[in-house]
């Protein structure tokens, strides 16, 4: 085929998932009009769509800050004039509440694909087969499933396939038919018939969680979660000080990647569970809708008598647990901690393990031998990508997801690491046609004066899983005295800390919306900013509403910041002046 034969196109991006949207939202508009997105489903969120709806999972994990499209605060303003604001989860005091998974799909079908040209509307039905360096400007032939040839200056994989993990227990019993022993992505609740059944959900997290609540809701006569490690509450997927500089510039400051993946490997560790579906759990069991089995592995699942008899689960303490623990849930284990075994009849076995993520075995790192990728670009299955821009190095190919894990550490792939990722890809692509030397050239010369990484650094294969660790006991830190004197108020008047409230981060200006029990004026309210604090007290007629930050996210300019009331809906106003418009993912800094 020659090159007039081919379709010529400037940028690819391979997969048509968050990731890839949130790139394209912050891409400059005459570069958008010169993309492509090839995606096997044709549309874009159907994984993600599919995933959500499958598990019926409600709430995200991620606040409603970490969403994709090109203004942070955008998405709270759209539900706000939605008048969808009772779709939201307060779930953790002082930061930004949960969408629902259905609030975020219509929140980015309706205004961030539809603001996008109609060649990124549209996603071409399509899978990568082969690539081959051209050298038209340095770009890449792109080998199509269909058939077709595509000439491209660079290449974004946006994402790879992660793949269940399955203990060696359920790896000749997942999904075959007659075993009734499933993985959890190929469930499909809404077509299950569970009325009278009873079901053990394998698994620690979220997902594993989900089910489990959700099996019982559906009528399962008997609902047992089992877990190889005590259960554990946690707000976010990953530590909030990954989210800033407190923890990202020292792993930006660390040049072995063997070091890097250790320490995203340790911030992943475990699965965990955020504090309303723990709540949920925890009264399900009380009520005896669930029952718990928490340090105990499945050691063999067996067909007990002919081929219409129940499952026997045979369930072994973990091994690797030392020392003596204690469950954080209502009593439903007649022995925890214990070193007996335990044996469970069931009509089914779900398995909710998690998933493990390996790009260099995953399409479509798969089919790009022909690059002649330099050596040592894979450390422990992750590539090592450029910092800045995050393409590899040697051909002008860019990552984006989990793949991305050992240049923008270990939120890499969640909704909130999403957005930084796509900004640094989003620049370097702005820069393809100016002179100087490509970043994919720039970024092989850094590898190959690199030092070799430390091998025996790396963390043990993701499929292995982490070992727990109970959590280590929080220093008690003395909290700074109030800075608005209050004495002249009456002694019986109430008091009550408002710790909940909604951010709108617009550039430099920073809106927090807080809803009092009753209405105050702008006189009633006293105020003390600082240059990373304030204080605020509204004072009531029957209660003083009080909202205090020792520490904010980032600096604000005290001389331009105040507050707006509107007595007839109750709400506070309390405008910052942000330093910089940098987005704040959060208001509490650390």
């Amino acid at each position: 085929m020659t090159r007039t034969e081919m379709e010529e196109c400037r940028v690819v991006i391979l997969g048509a998932e968050m990731e890839a949207l949130q790139l394209v939202s912050l891409l400059p508009r005459s570069l958008q009009q010169q993309c492509m997105v090839i995606d096997p489903a044709g549309s874009w969120l159907s994984r993600w769509t599919t995933a959500w709806r499958g598990l019926g999972i409600q709430h995200l994990r991620s606040p409603v800050t970490h969403h994709p499209g090109p203004e942070p605060g955008a998405f709270s303003a759209w539900i706000e004039k939605q008048g969808r604001s009772g779709e939201l989860l307060e779930a953790v005091p002082g930061y930004s509440p949960l969408p629902t998974a259905r609030l975020l799909e219509d929140y980015c079908l309706s205004k961030v694909v539809k603001a996008l040209p109609p060649c990124l509307q549209r996603i071409r039905q399509d899978t990568l087969e082969r690539v081959e360096p051209t050298p038209y400007q340095g770009g890449l032939t792109l080998h199509l499933g269909s058939g077709a040839e595509v000439l491209t200056r660079a290449l974004v994989v946006s994402r790879v396939d992660s793949r269940p993990i399955i203990p060696p227990w359920a790896a000749d019993l997942v999904d075959r038919e007659g075993t009734a022993v499933r993985s959890a992505h190929r469930l499909r609740l809404a077509e299950e018939e569970l009325a009278g059944r009873s079901v053990a959900v394998v698994g620690g997290g979220m997902t594993s969680v989900t089910l489990a609540l959700a099996a019982a809701a559906r009528g399962a006569r008997a609902v047992t979660l089992v877990a190889r490690r005590p259960l554990r509450q946690a707000p976010f997927e990953v530590g909030v000080g990954w989210q800033g500089p407190k923890l990202m510039v020292p792993f930006a400051g660390q040049p072995d990647p063997a070091a890097r993946l250790a320490a995203c490997r340790a911030a992943r560790a475990g699965a965990s569970i955020n504090g309303p579906a723990w709540e949920v759990l925890a009264a399900a069991v009380r009520r005896g809708d669930v029952a718990v089995r928490e340090g105990r592995t499945v050691e063999r699942v067996s067909r007990e008598g002919d081929a219409g008899g129940g499952l026997e689960v045979r369930l072994e303490a973990t091994r690797s647990l030392h020392g003596a623990w204690a469950s954080a849930l209502p009593a439903s284990d007649p022995s925890p901690g214990s070193n007996e075994g335990e044996s469970l009849t069931v009509d089914e076995v779900w398995v909710a393990c998690g998933a493990a993520t390996v790009p260099a075995d995953s399409a479509p790192f798969t089919v790009l031998d022909a690059l002649s990728l330099p050596g040592g670009l894979f450390v422990g299955g992750y590539p090592r990508c450029d910092d800045a821009s995050l393409v590899l190095p040697g051909a002008p190919v860019y990552v984006l997801g989990r793949t991305a894990m050992l240049a923008c550490g270990p939120t890499a792939g969640t909704l909130g690491g999403n957005r930084e990722a796509a900004k640094r890809v989003a620049a370097s692509l702005a820069r393809l046609d100016m002179a100087g030397e490509k970043a994919w050239h720039a970024a092989a010369g850094k590898l190959q004066a690199a030092p070799a990484p430390r091998l025996e650094l790396l963390p043990p294969p993701e499929t292995e899983g982490a070992m727990w660790q109970a959590p280590r006991k929080k220093v008690p830190v003395a909290r700074e005295p109030d800075r608005i004197d209050v004495s002249d108020l009456p002694p019986n008047l109430a008091r009550k800390e408002l710790g909940q409230y909604r951010m709108i981060d617009e550039g430099f200006d920073l809106t927090l919306v807080l809803q009092l029990e009753e209405p105050v004026t702008k006189d009633q309210v006293r105020t003390a900013f600082d240059w990373q604090s304030l204080e605020v007290w509204a004072v009531g007629q029957s209660q003083a509403f009080h909202l205090h930050v020792p520490k904010l996210w980032g600096r604000i300019l005290p001389g331009k910041c105040g507050i707006k009331v509107n007595v007839r809906t109750k709400k506070l106003f309390v405008c910052l002046y942000k330093e910089t418009d940098a987005e704040w993912r959060y208001l509490k800094g650390f």
